[in-house]
């Protein structure tokens, strides 16, 4: 009944549900099982980020009269996080398995609506639901390839790359989380983002907010700048340039679709698979979610979007409300959010009223 490509949080959340349902699911997955929150995103960055923050705690212990000698072991870090990942992948692949759910390990390829081809067999079904999900980007910015660039599944075996200063290329929910991550371990770091503040896209207040507590804990931000070129430990934004021994890309991601289908079949948008308001393609029985349509690239956001597709296609209806959605950055500092912005409400003309109460008088 449903073929299902990717199986990342929209994959395996309509697989489950569909199979929930009573239909039949084939799930593809080419590399592993939870896709880019599981594997190189969420969940291995939010492993990292708890365990630096006991080494970033340690002057708040001494002054508290808990005396510790700090001593940083980024092996063993490594393998908490590779564990943390291994455990909860292993967790999706239960409930796959638990539910019936077909899982074909490879590349798909879609020939036409209805048929899925992967591992030189074919297979045929009533409804296709791509969930290939997203990739960094790598801007053309002249010599970027032969700068040593890392993107945030680079950096998250930390081992690997035993730098002391990061320039963070980037100042949105990515830039920020390693941006934090690296200064919990004690590392130096630049953030250079090309709007006017450091998370553009949520509340001037917050922004403005964490960019003080960021420059308090050493890091240098650097707003309103846009990279013009890179060399081997050095980026330059006009003709000024910023030292470092290491670069993260973290400018944002970009659909991963490439190599699924061929040319003419189904409509994209600047690499993303266009859809519809119910996420239907414009070809028979075919549709998208997630990070390889155009959207909120939110783990949460994918998964309530399959539900919504499978919901419909089953029951005649969704019960899933997709136009309030939460997001958070994961820092040393609490950062959440829903609906829309202080900024979003001035520009729409809608009344408002503002209430601010301290955390510390909690």
């Amino acid at each position: 009944d449903f073929l299902i490509i990717g199986a990342g949080p929209a994959g395996y959340t309509a697989a489950i549900q569909a199979a929930h349902y009573g239909r039949s699911v084939v799930l593809f997955e080419e590399k592993a099982v939870g896709g880019t929150c599981l594997n190189v995103g969420c969940i291995p960055t939010k492993a990292l980020i708890h365990a630096s923050s006991f080494y970033a705690g340690m002057p708040a212990a001494e002054r508290c009269g808990v005396h510790l000698e700090g001593k940083l072991d980024l092996d063993r870090m490594n393998a908490y996080k590779e564990e943390t990942v291994i455990t909860l992948r292993s967790g999706v692949e239960s409930l796959l398995k638990g539910n019936k759910v077909e899982i074909v390990r490879g590349h798909a390829f879609i020939p036409s609506a209805h048929h899925v081809q992967c591992g030189g067999t074919d297979y045929e079904g009533e409804t296709i639901l791509i969930a290939t999900g997203s990739e960094p980007v790598l801007p053309p910015i002249p010599s970027a390839q032969e700068c040593g660039l890392l993107t945030s599944s680079d950096l998250l075996d930390l081992p690997a790359h035993p730098f002391t200063h990061l320039a963070v290329i980037g100042g949105g929910v990515i830039g920020c989380e390693f941006a934090n991550l690296m200064l919990n371990l004690g590392r130096q770091v630049t953030i250079i983002e090309m709007k006017d503040r450091i998370l553009p896209e949520m509340d001037r207040e917050i922004s403005q907010n964490l960019s003080m507590l960021l420059k308090r804990r050493g890091a240098e931000i650097r707003t309103g700048a846009g990279v013009t070129r890179l060399e081997k430990n050095r980026v330059w934004i006009g003709e000024k340039s910023v030292d470092c021994d290491a670069i993260l890309m973290a400018v944002g991601r970009r659909s991963s679709c490439r190599d699924l289908f061929p040319e003419g079949l189904l409509e994209t948008d600047r690499g993303s698979i266009r859809v519809n308001a119910e996420f239907a393609t414009n070809a028979e029985g075919v549709y998208a979610c997630g990070d390889c349509v155009h959207g909120i690239q939110l783990a949460h956001y994918a998964a309530a979007c399959a539900s919504s597709i499978v919901e419909k296609i089953c029951s005649g209806a969704s019960r899933i409300h997709l136009d309030t959605v939460p997001a958070c950055v994961y820092l040393n500092q609490e950062i959440a959010c829903v609906g829309r912005s202080e900024e979003q409400l001035k520009e729409q003309g809608v009344v408002y009223r503002t209430g601010r109460y301290s955390m510390l008088g909690n």
